[in-house]
C-alpha cells in the first residue's frame, strides 16, 4: 500500500457516538502526514545520494581498473626495459671481449715479431763479430807477414 501525505491528510473516519475526538484525530493525522512527508523527502534525498554514490563508485571502479592496467603496463615496460638493458649489457660485454681478444692477439703478434727481430739482430751481431774477428785476424796476419818481410828485408 503506497500512501501519500495528501491521502493521509484527506482520510476521514466515520464518527460514532462514543468515538474519538475529531480534533485529536485530525491533529494526529496531520502530524503523521507531516512526519510521513518528511520521511518521503528524506527517502528521496537518500535515493538521490545512493544514486550519486553509486555513480561515484562506478567512476572510482573505472579509475581503479585504469590504474591497475596502467600499473601492469608500467611493470611490463619496466620488465622489458630491464631485459633490453641486460641484452645490451651482454652485447657490450661481448664486443669488449672481442676487442680485448683482438688487441691481445695483435699484441702477441707484435711481441712475436719483436722477438724474431731481436733474434735476427743477435744473429746479425754474432755474424758481424765473427766477420770482424776474421777480418782482424786476417789483418793481424798481414801485419805479421809485413813485419817479417820488413825484418827479412832489413836483415834481422
Amino acid at each position: 500500500m503506497n500512501l501519500t501525505p495528501a491521502e493521509i491528510r484527506e482520510k476521514r473516519f466515520k464518527t460514532k457516538v462514543m468515538g474519538y475526538g475529531a480534533n485529536a484525530v485530525d491533529a494526529f493525522i496531520s502530524m503523521v502526514a507531516d512526519e510521513f512527508e518528511e520521511l518521503l523527502r528524506e527517502a528521496d534525498t537518500l535515493r538521490d545520494e545512493v544514486i550519486r554514490l553509486n555513480s561515484d563508485l562506478e567512476l572510482y571502479k573505472g579509475r581503479e581498473e585504469s590504474i591497475k592496467k596502467t600499473m601492469m603496463t608500467a611493470q611490463k615496460v619496466c620488465d622489458d626495459m630491464k631485459k633490453n638493458a641486460e641484452r645490451e649489457c651482454q652485447i657490450i660485454l661481448s664486443e669488449a671481449e672481442l676487442r680485448a681478444e683482438k688487441f691481445l692477439g695483435e699484441a702477441n703478434q707484435r711481441l712475436a715479431q719483436t722477438s724474431n727481430e731481436i733474434l735476427e739482430m743477435k744473429r746479425q751481431r754474432l755474424q758481424f763479430e765473427e766477420s770482424l774477428r776474421s777480418m782482424l785476424a786476417t789483418h793481424f796476419k798481414l801485419l805479421d807477414i809485413s813485419k817479417e818481410d820488413k825484418g827479412v828485408a832489413h836483415g834481422e
